[in-house]
């Protein structure tokens, strides 16, 4: 196998830039690394068949590559407040989180404004985090989660921001949420089983994570859709497998670099 793909290397390396830089190449475009394509004849192999035809990067230029936003788009209880910590207090980016709420509800009601964009209020922050909320609306409790309903309105306000799809195990973050206690203003602290049961009408967890498994998938397959020609501005990150060596160097090639060389751990079981 390695003789056929030297050899087919040897025959097209024309194809390949003198300043090709495969480390780059594979860290830039995260679909490429995820399909296991982690070394330098495996990169070189990639572009010549696809990402010349493709006008992929393939080198580091001199002018800072540049980007708007980073928007974190995984559920709560997938490691979205160490991700936030990371940014906010090892990097020089300015970083937002939750906000109670708040930031969520704003974005929500700026999206249904005339005249607001959806950042409005909070246009001095680059790094979003954990955007949901639950609010009342009439006589029932509303949960919204930009981060899964509205990605694709923040990407058309926001052209060429990053997305990070934070995930893990779907069983390990069912079980994580069943056990969270939520602090939040309608309520004050609450299981946050008890919220969803006010959301859904019904006392039968089982129902309701029948509706979290199934928002879940759906949640994930409509990212993937939607970035399958943008890959390099998505970065699909599992917090229970991966190493923080590949966020580092994903966003390193954005030239966002942090004092740590590890991901913040913060646990929110307990509280939000």
């Amino acid at each position: 196998m390695d003789k056929i793909l030297d050899d087919f290397l040897e025959k097209y390396k024309e194809f390949i830039p003198e300043n090709f830089d495969w480390e780059f190449y594979i860290n830039y475009y995260s679909d490429i690394r995820s399909a296991g394509l982690n070394n330098e004849k495996l990169a070189k192999y990639h572009y010549i068949n696809w990402g010349r035809k493709e006008n992929r990067k393939y080198c580091c230029l001199k002018e800072k590559l540049s980007y708007n936003k980073i928007f974190q788009i995984g559920f709560n209880k997938c490691g979205t407040l160490s991700l936030w910590n990371l940014f906010h207090n090892y990097s020089s980016i300015n970083a937002i989180h939750w906000d109670n709420g708040s930031l969520a509800e704003k974005i929500y009601k700026n999206i249904y404004s005339d005249t607001n964009l959806p950042l409005d209020s909070y246009e001095d922050y680059i790094y979003f985090g954990d955007m949901e909320c639950f609010i009342q609306e009439d006589s029932r409790i509303k949960y919204i989660q930009i981060y899964k309903d509205f990605f694709d309105i923040l990407d058309i306000n926001y052209p060429e921001s990053l997305f990070i799809l934070n995930t893990r195990n779907i069983d390990n973050w069912i079980r994580s949420r069943l056990n969270h206690n939520f602090l939040q203003p309608i309520y004050g602290e609450i299981k946050y089983i008890g919220l969803f049961k006010k959301v859904y009408n019904t006392n039968k967890i089982s129902e309701i994570i029948k509706i979290w498994k199934n928002d879940w998938i759906e949640h994930h397959n409509n990212i993937k859709k939607y970035f399958h020609r943008n890959t390099h501005r998505l970065f699909v990150f599992n917090i229970e497998k991966d190493s923080p060596d590949k966020l580092f160097n994903y966003l390193r090639c954005r030239n966002i670099k942090f004092q740590i060389n590890t991901l913040p751990h913060d646990n929110k079981t307990k509280h939000k």
